[in-house]
């Protein structure tokens, strides 16, 4: 049995030798399918296939962001203009000067090319692709996905137990309901024999016995009662069952919701009212939890 985990976690790895230092940063939340977004490093894009197949092996739903982040310990990796940032900004800088011309304002730019390399992200430094770098990443990257798993496990078991509190409640509610069924049942029978009997209506026996029948068909939720449990102790086996269940819980939690808005339609009295709004209240609020299950 393998344990419920969560879709939203953070990990964070360093490595570092005497000239450089790497710090690989995944980020998880909740996604319907496993998406995979990556920024790497020029030189280090080619291992993205890789990496890409660790996070396949491991995780079955998540939107992660991998990035890898290089920093020059020692100033004497080549320098390069990083083309896009650069590019941004300068577009930025000529979009701000045709608004302030639009405007009929004066804008004097005045920045230097100093000033400009100096803009986060403008000037990067790109280290040598190397196959020892290639391995110690790739090792390096498999720690931080651990760590991710682990925090995934640890929130999923925070998300399950906050599921099976709730429980209970649901159990205790849907069998309030279910004993409460014989005197609804009359309460409405004896309700509407006195109707017709106000009424001054003549009905025969039969027939008024056979109207009462129709009537309480149409108010039974017995039925809806025993789904409501089956689907309440298959939320609870599918818990024990772990592993990637987020989608097969989300099911159940229509299915309930389904059931008791059913019985609320089917109300005849306020407390199946109250119990049908106590019933979506539980329900919504492990939806919540579940959206975030893997």
């Amino acid at each position: 049995m393998s344990s419920i985990s969560s879709m939203t976690a953070f990990a964070r790895q360093q490595i570092s030798n005497e000239s450089s230092q790497w710090t690989w940063e995944l980020r998880s939340v909740n996604h319907r399918f496993l998406d995979c977004q990556f920024k790497l490093p020029e030189p280090y894009r080619h291992i993205e296939p890789l990496l890409r197949k660790q996070l396949k092996a491991k995780l079955a739903r998540g939107k992660i962001d991998i990035a890898l982040q290089f920093k020059d310990l020692q100033h004497n990796q080549a320098l390069r203009i990083n083309q896009d940032s650069a590019r941004t900004l300068l577009n930025g800088i000529a979009e701000l000067q045709t608004l302030a011309k639009a405007s009929s304002l004066s804008l004097a730019f005045t920045a230097s090319a100093t000033e400009l390399l100096a803009w986060p992200d403008v000037l990067e430094s790109h280290p040598e692709a190397s196959s020892s770098h290639d391995t110690a990443l790739l090792s390096s990257f498999e720690e931080a996905l651990s760590t991710l798993i682990e925090e995934r496990s640890r929130e999923g078991h925070s998300l399950e137990q906050a599921i099976r509190q709730r429980l209970p409640e649901l159990h205790r509610i849907v069998t309030s309901i279910r004993q409460h069924i014989p005197d609804i049942m009359t309460h409405q029978k004896t309700k509407l024999t006195q109707r017709i009997l106000d009424a001054g209506c003549t009905v025969q026996p039969e027939r008024l016995e056979q109207e009462l029948v129709l009537y309480a068909q149409k108010l039974d939720i017995a039925e809806e009662i025993d789904r409501l449990l089956t689907h309440a102790n298959e939320v609870d086996a599918v818990l024990s069952q772990g592993g990637s269940v987020g989608r097969r819980l989300d099911f159940l939690m229509q299915e309930l919701h389904r059931e008791a808005n059913t019985i609320g339609a089917k109300s005849a009295q306020v407390m199946t009212t109250q119990a049908s709004i106590d019933l979506k209240v539980l329900i919504e609020q492990m939806r919540e939890q579940i959206q975030n299950i893997e």
